[in-house]
Parts: C-alpha cells; sequence; structure tokens
C-alpha cells in the first residue's frame, strides 16, 4: 500500500505583503534559486528577452550557481541578480513579484521532485509559471498558476507573455486563489496533520 506525503510550507510566514496596493513600477517576473541547467536559468534569461520589447518587465534572478557568471555577462538592462539572499529577503522579493518562474527540467538523468519554492510564492499571493516536470505539476494551484507541458524558452515566454497581460484584477485572483490552495492542501500545518494520522494507521 502507497501513501503520498506531501511537504508543506509555512503559511504563517510565506504570507501576501501587508497592506498592499498596486504599483506603477514595471512587472517583475522574479526567479529564486540555483541558477543552473536544471534549474532552467537560462531558459528564462532567453525568454525573457524575447518578450521585454512588447511587454515591458523587469527579470530578478535570487541565487547563486554555475550559470551565473555567463548569465551576468550577457545580461540585458532589465535582468538583475541579487546573489543569494535569506529567508526575508526571498519573502520580499516574492511579495513583489508579478509572477515566479521556475523552469526547472530534467538534466543529466536528474529532475526535480517537488520545488518547495513554488509553495512558499504562492503562500505570498503570487502564480507562478513551471516547467510540467517530475512532481512539479502536484505543487501548482490548478486554474491560478500556469504549468508549461513544452520545456523550451519558446513555450515558457508564452506563458510569461499570457502571465504579464493578466489585468490588476485577474493577478489578484489568480494571487488569492494561489494563497488558497496552499493554505488548504500543502500547508505546514496540514502536512504534519498528515503524516500523524499515517503514524496512527501504522501504529493500530
Amino acid at each position: 500500500r502507497l501513501s503520498v506525503h506531501y511537504q508543506g510550507v509555512d503559511t504563517r510566514w510565506w504570507t501576501p505583503a501587508p497592506n498592499a496596493t498596486e504599483t506603477r513600477e514595471e512587472p517583475i517576473v522574479l526567479f529564486v534559486g540555483a541558477l543552473s541547467r536544471l534549474k532552467g536559468a537560462g531558459d528564462l534569461a532567453r525568454a525573457s528577452s524575447t518578450l521585454v520589447g512588447r511587454r515591458p518587465h523587469r527579470l530578478v534572478f535570487v541565487g547563486d550557481g554555475p550559470l551565473a557568471p555567463a548569465l551576468r555577462a550577457h545580461a540585458p538592462a532589465h535582468v538583475s541578480f541579487t546573489g543569494r539572499l535569506d529567508r526575508e529577503g526571498v519573502r520580499d522579493w516574492m511579495r513583489r513579484a508579478h509572477v515566479l518562474v521556475l523552469p526547472t527540467k530534467p538534466t543529466e538523468g536528474r529532475q526535480e521532485a517537488a520545488g518547495l519554492v513554488l509553495l512558499e510564492a504562492q503562500a505570498c499571493g503570487v502564480p507562478v509559471i513551471a516547467y510540467s516536470t517530475g512532481g512539479t505539476p502536484e505543487m501548482i494551484a490548478p486554474g491560478a498558476s500556469l504549468l508549461v507541458a513544452e520545456r523550451s524558452p519558446h513555450s515558457l515566454a508564452r506563458s510569461i507573455d499570457e502571465a504579464l497581460a493578466w489585468s490588476p484584477d485577474e493577478r489578484a485572483d489568480r494571487g488569492a486563489a494561489c494563497r488558497d490552495w496552499v493554505t488548504r492542501e500543502r500547508s505546514l500545518r496540514g502536512a504534519t496533520a498528515q503524516l500523524r494520522a499515517i503514524y496512527d494507521d501504522l501504529t493500530r
């Protein structure tokens, strides 16, 4: 018999910005993670570059990794890098983001099991865009965040384009739906209760 137990995130820490108001600055497309082939950082850089001329936005990379030198060397003006940040720094950027993108893909026989950063962003009321890889589809709020079936910069750009075209009301509705889904289905409290129930069942 097989039981699936999902990791949860602390929805009391990962929360939307208090008293958030609409901003007039360019929307932020955010990446949080290792700047590596596995995480698809290069795909995101290429997708963003093809879009920025007609969909103005800022692309912010939070993290470090083997692709960092090359990405920095060829980065257009709309791209910035923060390096590694602590948990508060990550949350601050998530609260400012229009959308978080994690295009992780199979690389040298490895693939993402389940990206907790997707849950953290959605708990902050931020919709996410991700490639359909490994356990990623199970970390996405259905109907609110976007899953990219074809793992390519071209397909990724189409999904980012769609997200940047959302009206403020649609963006807010999707963000609220993401937050509600994580609170209901992937919270740390819920994961703890589920694990306790599994152990109780085994010890009967």
